[in-house]
């Protein structure tokens, strides 16, 4: 019997073997320095990963982490706060469990007024809770039955721990941004760096690019510069697009392979002159 269940071990590992083998197969050459991926390799690297993650060997012991973690908060006797606003709006949230987290109660304030939850912040008596507090529970932060919250938005859309807002004008190349933007957000507010938002995955990004309502091209710097550097003049933008801009634009392009390959993305872009368009500003931490 043994011997037996021996065997089916080893046919579970061939048969696992054959699909990577197999999925690798279909692989095209490495497209690496091209400017646009084509549709089928991408569906074939989204296949990989796909498989990758499912056969992974921390995925089942994740799972029943996760359905662990469920069961104890189910049976523990929850309570109700109150969160107001500064406009003085009050918001209850129930069913709320002295284990959760302070990310969970903050997911749930967002979601009862209708904002997002990098951009906002919960205050208890004057003490102010930052992304430090987020894994730490209500019981450890004092937030009990009938307790009394302040949410505070922050000014801008976040995205990951920064937040960002176009400018309401529109600027040429040769103007001083960041005069501009220090004048409309204040002195701490600078002029955006393409470094800083193009690692995000591009559904993130997406989701950034329709709060901030950004339609079209805005002015950007790309690792602290505003262009080459050289004789070339002219400024860096990032230009929201389908992958149809002119190659004689492009700088750099965001990647290709993530799942969401058929997303609008964001490429970095530069011209010498004519291009007119607001400047994205940094204005600081979520």
């Amino acid at each position: 019997d043994d011997d037996d269940d021996d065997d089916d071990d080893d046919r579970g590992n061939s048969d696992n073997c054959f699909q990577a083998a197999h999925l690798a197969a279909r692989l095209p050459p490495s497209t690496v320095g091209q400017p646009f991926r084509g549709r089928d390799s991408l569906t074939d690297l989204i296949l990989r990963k796909r498989w990758a993650q499912a056969n992974s060997p921390g995925a089942a012991s994740s799972s029943s982490s996760t359905v662990t973690s469920a069961n104890n908060m189910a049976d523990m006797p929850t309570f109700r706060i109150t969160v107001v606003t500064m406009s003085g709006q009050e918001y209850p949230i129930e069913g709320l469990c002295a284990n959760e987290f302070l990310v969970s109660l903050r997911s749930k304030v967002a979601h009862a007024l209708g904002t997002r939850v990098p951009v906002l912040h919960l205050v208890l008596g004057e003490q102010v809770f930052t992304r430090e507090h987020d894994n730490k529970t209500l019981q450890d932060l004092c937030i009990a039955e009938s307790s009394l919250l302040t949410a505070i938005k922050s000014a801008g859309t976040a995205l990951g721990r920064g937040r960002y807002a176009l400018t309401s004008k529109r600027f040429k190349c040769t103007d001083n941004m960041q005069e501009a933007i220090a004048e409309e957000f204040g002195r701490g507010a600078t002029v955006a760096d393409f470094a800083h938002i193009c690692r995000f995955p591009r559904t993130e990004l997406a989701r950034f690019l329709d709060h901030v309502g950004w339609q079209g091209s805005a002015f950007i710097l790309d690792n602290g510069r505003r262009n080459f550097e050289d004789q070339r003049a002219g400024h860096f933008f990032a230009c929201r697009n389908s992958g149809t801009i002119p190659l004689h634009w492009l700088v750099r392009d965001m990647p290709r392979d993530e799942e969401d390959y058929n997303i609008s993305c964001l490429d970095l872009c530069w011209r010498d002159k004519g291009a007119i368009m607001p400047v994205l500003a940094d204005l600081g931490p979520a």
